[in-house]
């Protein structure tokens, strides 16, 4: 427990207590399971935020070859690189994360990830067509929405943020573009919902 304490503060680099402890345990549940990303991707967050990166992206990999479609581990990888500064690889592994997890129901967090990544690097068209990627993948896109919505706002358009924060109230994920006068090329808004109050 005290790690997962030590785990909230946010700290980087420090010898958190337990690690090493955790580590090994990890290893024997994947001896176990070599197949469940979640272990992989757990312990490497565990690694990366102690500040054995390198570990850690040994893990990811691995763990991205184990479990393909598991999205939070390529989410997290992907995330751990942008933090080093490695926005080309951070890229790739969102892409490959999105074409390994297509079909899993976690895949819009991973967009949501990406969109949020993109708007951080300043690239805006991109990120939302991720956010709406995020939203249409999502069952409840009130989490991808809100993440737009944000977005949107600290570009300053506040009308649109508005629009996006109100959609799941009125609109339909088909008409969502169309509100907010977006050319979305490519995509597709097959699903038809309508999100009640």
């Amino acid at each position: 427990m005290q790690c997962a304490v030590q785990l909230g503060t946010g700290q980087r680099g420090a010898n958190l207590p337990g690690v090493g402890q955790a580590e090994k345990l990890f290893e024997k549940a994947m001896a176990l399971k070599p197949w469940d990303g979640g272990l992989y991707q757990t312990l490497g967050v565990l690694l990366h935020k102690s500040g054995r990166v390198d570990r850690a992206r040994l893990l990811f990999k691995q763990g991205s070859h184990a479990a393909k479609d598991h999205a939070a581990l390529w989410q997290a990888w992907a995330l751990m690189e942008a933090e080093a500064g490695k926005v080309v690889e951070a890229r790739a592994l969102f892409q490959q994360g999105v074409w390994g997890a297509g079909s899993s129901p976690k895949v819009h967090a991973l967009w949501q990830a990406w969109g949020l990544f993109e708007a951080k690097q300043g690239n805006f068209d991109d990120a939302r067509k991720y956010l709406a990627r995020a939203v249409d993948a999502a069952d409840r896109p009130a989490t991808p929405l809100l993440a737009w919505a944000l977005v949107e706002e600290r570009q300053g358009a506040v009308a649109v943020s508005a629009q996006v924060s109100l959609a799941p109230l009125s609109f339909t994920h088909a008409s969502l573009p169309e509100m907010l006068g977006l050319r979305l090329d490519g995509l597709l808004w097959p699903r038809v919902v309508l999100y009640a109050a």
